[in-house]
């Protein structure tokens, strides 16, 4: 596989402790801090909300229930991923069956500035996804660098 050089996670695209109501506040909140990081342009976070509604995003994860919401934005000029633990679980349509409804506890928005790096982005992702005690342990720091910090030792690892 083809390592992303561009791709790391930073503190300040991970929130901890993330309180929403529903899928909507949370990728308005995440796409915040992605606005204000300059990894995305204002409208994104409506960019993503509508393509959450043809292609949901929640999905079953060893270690966690996670959803990883995305759009398409020509404007985007790097790859980013913003992180959200949440405090409650809030609910997304599940991948696998769009009549489902999974209660979602950590949420990696994706923000991609091309297409042909979108497989690249997700088979990395994929492999976080995988990983039970690595979800497991993002869902109980309580910090966004210590997060950053496994996370980035993870994907040195690949």
């Amino acid at each position: 596989m083809e390592k992303l050089e561009k791709f790391s996670f930073i503190p300040e695209l991970i929130q901890t402790n993330l309180k929403a109501k529903n899928s909507d506040e949370v990728i308005d909140s995440l796409s915040k801090k992605m606005e204000e990081r300059g990894a995305v342009q204002e409208g994104y976070a409506d960019l993503v909300k509508e393509r959450e509604i043809e292609f949901p995003t929640g999905l079953r994860t060893p270690g966690a229930v996670i959803a990883m919401p995305h759009a398409f934005d020509k404007r985007n000029h790097a790859s980013y991923v913003a992180v959200g633990v949440l405090e409650k679980p809030v609910h997304f349509r599940n991948m696998e069956d769009f009549e489902e409804e999974l209660p979602v506890e950590v949420v990696f928005l994706l923000a991609i500035d091309e297409k042909k790096e979108q497989m690249s982005m997700l088979q990395v992702l994929m492999k976080i996804f995988q990983n039970k005690e690595l979800l497991e342990g993002i869902k109980s720091i309580k910090t966004s660098e210590e997060i950053c910090q496994k996370l980035n030792a993870f994907l040195q690892k690949l």
